[in-house]
C-alpha cells in the first residue's frame, strides 16, 4: 500500500516532464538558429585569425631565412676589401645565394655600412601573405640587420721580384706598374700602416744584401787581395787592387751580392752562426767580362756587353718596412741586369730570410707564431731557372796582337756564366754539366719552397710571359700555397691584373669577422 502511491507519484512527475517537454518544444527551434547566425558571424574572425597564424608564422620563417642570409652575406664583407661598390655586390651575391625568394616582392632591399672595422648590413622585403588579404591585409614587410666586427690582423710581405737581363725594356716597366698597384691595395693610402711592413727582394744571378752584407761576409780575403785571383795584372798599376772593400759607389769595390752557402744552406733560413759566413760575390776579370783590359761598364743599355766585377748583381733588398715611400723607391729602382743567369731559388730563399726572425735580417722581424700576425711571400719570375753561358766573347785583349781589341770569340772557355754558384764548371752544383745544373736549381727551388711552407709563411707564385717552360710553371704552381694562389700572366696587363688580384688576397690574410 506503501508502494503505490510512490508508483503514482513518479508517473505524475513524468507527467509533468512531458508537459514541460511539450511546452519548450516549440522554444526550442528558434534557439538552434541562433547559433548557426552567430556561428556565422564568428566564423569569419576566426579564419581570419587562423589566416594570422599561418602568415605569422610563414613571415617569422622568412625572417629567420632572411636574417641567416645577411648573417652569411656580412661575414663574407668583413673578410673582404674592395669598393663599396664591389663590396654591395657580394653582399647580393651572398644574400641571392641563402635566401629563397619564392612567393615574395619583386626585390630585396640591401643596405651596407662599413665604418672603419664594423660592417652593418640591412634587408627588407615584402611577403604576400596567403589568408590575411581577405581583411585587407595583403603583404608583411620584413627585415633584418646584422653586425660584424672585423679584426685587422698584421702582415709581413717580401716581393721577390725577377730584374734578370730578360725583363729589359717593357717588361720591368710592366713590373714597376703591376708592384705599385699591389701597393697601393695593401697600403690603402696609410703611408705608415701600424700592421703592415713589407721588403722588396730583387735577385737575377744572384741578391744584393745591401748595407747588411758586410755583417755576414768572410772579409778577411777581400782585405788582403791578391790581383791575379781577381784576373788582374799586378804590375799594372791602374788595376793594382789589393783590397776589396764594400762600397756600391765604386766599380771597382764589392757591391753587396753574396753567393750562395754549401752543405744544404742555400735551402734555408740559417743564420751565419748555424750556417757559416756568406762570400762576397765579386767577378773576376775574364775573357767573358773583360773589365781589367776594356775597363768597367754597368750601364744596362749595355745589356750583356756589361763589365765590372758586379755584373748579374742587381739593386739591394729592401727589408721589412712600414714606410710606404721606401717601398715606392725600392720599385722605382728596379732595373733589369744581364748576365749570370736566372737563380730563382736565390731569390726565394732571400725572400725567406727577410721574413725569419734569424740573422741577417732579424731587426723587428717578428716569429713565425706571433699571434695576429701573418707572413707571405709574393715571388715573380719571367724565365726558367738556368745559369747563363754568353755564345759571343767580345774579346778587349790584343791576343793575335794585330792591334784589334774588340775581337769577337765564340765562347768555348766557360760552360757558364759567374753566378751564386760560381760557374758550373767548378762543380758547386754538383755538377760540371749545365743542362744538369738547371735541374739542380729547379731540385733547389722546390727545397726552399717546402721548407718555407713548414714555417706557416703564405706563398703566392707569378709567371709572367712566353719565356716560362711548361715544367717551371708547374714548379711555381706546385710552389704555391694552394693551387689558386698560383698565377701566370702572358703579358704587362694581365701582370698588372694578377698583382691586384694578389694584393687583395694579401689582404684578405689580414681580414678576420
Amino acid at each position: 500500500m506503501c508502494i503505490k502511491p510512490q508508483i503514482r507519484n513518479v508517473k505524475r512527475r513524468q507527467s509533468r516532464q512531458r508537459q514541460a517537454v511539450g511546452l519548450t518544444g516549440p522554444l526550442r527551434r528558434p534557439e538552434r538558429g541562433g547559433v548557426g547566425v552567430m556561428f556565422a558571424v564568428t566564423l569569419v574572425p576566426l579564419l581570419a585569425f587562423g589566416g594570422l597564424a599561418v602568415d605569422f608564422g610563414r613571415a617569422l620563417m622568412v625572417r629567420n631565412q632572411l636574417a641567416y642570409a645577411l648573417d652569411a652575406a656580412a661575414l663574407a664583407v668583413g673578410s673582404s676589401t674592395g669598393t663599396q661598390t664591389e663590396l654591395e655586390a657580394r653582399m647580393a651575391s651572398f644574400v641571392q645565394a641563402n635566401f629563397a625568394v619564392g612567393g615574395l616582392g619583386d626585390t630585396i632591399d640591401m643596405d651596407l655600412d662599413v665604418s672603419g672595422e664594423t660592417v652593418t648590413a640591412s634587408a627588407s622585403v615584402r611577403l604576400n601573405t596567403t589568408f590575411m588579404a581577405v581583411v585587407g591585409q595583403d603583404f608583411f614587410d620584413i627585415a633584418a640587420r646584422t653586425e660584424v666586427l672585423r679584426e685587422i690582423s698584421g702582415l709581413e710581405i717580401a716581393m721577390v721580384l725577377d730584374v734578370t737581363g730578360s725583363m729589359a725594356g717593357s717588361k720591368i716597366a710592366d713590373l714597376r706598374a703591376a708592384s705599385r698597384a699591389l701597393v697601393d691595395i695593401v697600403f690603402d693610402d696609410d703611408p705608415n700602416p701600424e700592421f703592415l711592413r713589407v721588403a722588396v727582394v730583387p735577385y737575377s744571378a744572384a741578391v744584393n744584401l745591401g748595407d747588411e752584407a758586410e755583417n755576414v761576409v768572410d772579409m778577411d780575403w777581400m782585405e788582403s787581395v791578391n790581383p791575379e785571383d781577381i784576373g788582374l795584372d799586378p804590375d799594372d798599376p791602374e788595376h793594382n787592387i789589393t783590397e776589396i772593400t764594400y762600397d756600391p759607389d765604386d766599380p771597382l769595390m764589392w757591391k753587396g751580392c753574396v753567393m750562395a752557402r754549401g752543405d744544404g744552406n742555400d735551402v734555408l733560413d740559417s743564420s751565419a752562426d748555424d750556417g757559416g759566413d756568406w762570400q762576397a760575390y765579386y767577378w773576376p776579370s775574364s775573357f767573358d767580362n773583360d773589365w781589367a783590359t776594356a775597363g768597367v761598364n754597368t750601364n744596362n743599355s749595355q745589356g750583356n756587353n756589361m763589365r765590372g766585377p758586379n755584373i748579374g748583381c742587381p739593386t739591394p733588398i729592401l727589408p721589412l718596412t712600414d714606410s710606404r715611400s721606401d717601398v715606392d723607391a725600392a720599385i722605382d729602382d728596379l732595373d733589369a741586369w744581364s748576365r749570370g743567369g736566372t737563380m730563382g731559388n736565390m731569390g726565394m730563399v732571400w725572400g725567406w730570410r727577410v721574413l725569419s726572425p734569424e740573422a741577417p735580417f732579424d731587426d723587428n722581424v717578428l716569429p713565425y707564431d706571433e699571434p695576429l700576425w701573418q707572413k707571405a711571400i709574393v715571388m715573380m719570375t719571367d724565365g726558367d731557372n738556368l745559369p747563363y753561358k754568353w755564345p759571343n766573347i767580345k774579346d778587349h785583349q790584343d791576343l793575335d796582337e794585330d792591334g784589334s781589341t774588340t775581337d769577337n770569340v765564340s765562347n768555348t772557355f766557360y760552360t757558364s756564366d759567374y753566378g751564386s754558384y760560381d760557374r758550373v764548371e767548378e762543380g758547386n752544383l754538383g755538377t760540371t754539366s749545365k743542362s744538369t745544373a738547371e735541374s739542380r736549381l729547379d731540385d733547389r727551388l722546390e727545397d726552399v719552397c717546402a721548407n718555407i711552407k713548414q714555417t706557416g709563411i703564405t706563398i703566392f707564385t707569378i709567371t709572367f710571359g712566353g719565356g716560362v717552360g711548361t715544367s717551371t710553371r708547374e714548379i711555381y704552381e706546385n710552389c704555391a700555397t694552394q693551387t689558386d694562389y698560383y698565377f701566370h700572366a702572358p703579358n704587362g696587363d694581365q701582370l698588372e691584373q694578377v698583382f691586384e688580384a694578389v694584393g687583395q688576397r694579401l689582404t684578405q690574410l689580414r681580414i678576420t669577422s
